[in-house]
């Protein structure tokens, strides 16, 4: 090779493989990690069941785990997180957090957190005495967004084929079904009862999706397709006018798929490119569809001896999920919401 094409391979690795400067106040692979001194304090993060979740829109009646980092690993020898009526102290969880392994995770549980906004302090205190601080708002509701926005779709995640994309607008998903099913499934554990309300969009008759409910993470139980979790865990909330593939009322659309139900009245047939609205209500064992303000179907699962485990009511320890479906079609879907009953 000539020296002068030596030379330009050299400069070119060279200003691939620059690394920026860490931003200020933030931990780096080349600090030591022997400070007994806190240098920061951050990636606070709201869990429940071991999911992230969007600290904006935490819902009420179960208790959350609130978790922060620490840099470094051994400068902090208490975190404490600070409400406006007490202080609960955090324990050290690990040594090894962070993207460095140079961190140490703190965690606390609250429970009973109130309805409506909450400024959460977060104070992390060395041997010395100096203290970090960060802020943490949370909003608690009864009733909050799965989807709504773009930006929602942070809590989602894809089992299976397929995908959902993100429509011209940017408030509703589209399906984008491949070879076989597929379910977009939200990571936030749903409580044992609930009420689960959204829009939902033909692109021509025949499509065909469904609104999953009562399933446990998809990628827990070494499926080849782990979408069939939601069919053998779960229960689905049937979205098909044609009644695939004999045309019988367990198959409609509104109907709790392939369960007998109390009550099943056959809806109006849906119109491509114009929106209906579902609420589906989850009490016990009773799943009620309510399809454009009109109720659809009444239904009380009695079991599936050969998958005990399936549509359990969530649990500690245990928690359930919902999900959409990529079957046949472009279906769309926009204004996902979970609530307490």
């Amino acid at each position: 090779m000539r020296p002068a094409f030596i030379a330009l391979v050299l400069s070119a690795c060279s200003f691939s493989e620059a690394v920026p400067p860490p931003a200020p106040d933030a931990p780096s692979a080349m600090t030591p990690p022997t400070s007994t001194v806190i240098e920061w304090l951050g990636d606070a993060l709201v869990q429940r069941e071991g999911y992230a979740l969007p600290a904006d829109r935490v819902l009420a009646g179960a208790p959350v785990d609130i978790c922060v980092q620490t840099y470094p690993a051994l400068s902090a020898v208490r975190t404490t997180l600070q409400l406006s009526d007490r202080t609960v102290e955090m324990s050290a969880v690990r040594d090894d957090a962070g993207p460095f392994q140079h961190d140490r995770l703190w965690c606390a549980q609250l429970a009973d957190l109130p309805e409506g906004p909450l400024a959460l302090q977060l104070v992390a205190e060395d041997a010395g005495g100096a203290v970090r601080t960060l802020a943490l708002p949370l909003t608690v509701s009864r009733d909050v967004a799965l989807f709504a926005a773009a930006g929602d779709l942070a809590s989602w995640r894809m089992a299976g084929p397929g995908s959902f994309a993100l429509t011209a607008d940017r408030d509703a998903i589209a399906a984008e079904p491949m070879q076989d099913l597929g379910l977009y499934w939200a990571a936030i554990p749903t409580p044992a009862d609930f009420d689960l309300a959204l829009d939902w969009q033909l692109a021509r008759s025949d499509d065909n999706s469904g609104v999953f409910i009562r399933f446990r993470d998809p990628d827990t139980f070494g499926y080849d397709n782990p979408a069939w979790v939601g069919v053998h865990d779960g229960l689905e909330i049937q979205i098909d006018d044609t009644a695939r593939p004999d045309g019988a009322d367990v198959h409609r659309t509104g109907a709790l798929y392939e369960q007998p139900a109390t009550t099943y009245v056959r809806p109006s047939t849906s119109t491509p490119g114009v929106w209906r609205h579902f609420a589906i209500s989850v009490r016990g064992e009773r799943v009620t569809v309510v399809l454009d303000n009109q109720l659809v179907s009444d239904t009380t699962f009695a079991g599936d001896p050969e998958h005990p485990d399936r549509a359990l009511p969530s649990t500690p320890g245990a928690p359930r999920f919902i999900g959409l479906q990529t079957h046949t079609g472009a279906v769309k879907f926009r204004n996902v919401r979970l609530a307490l009953p």
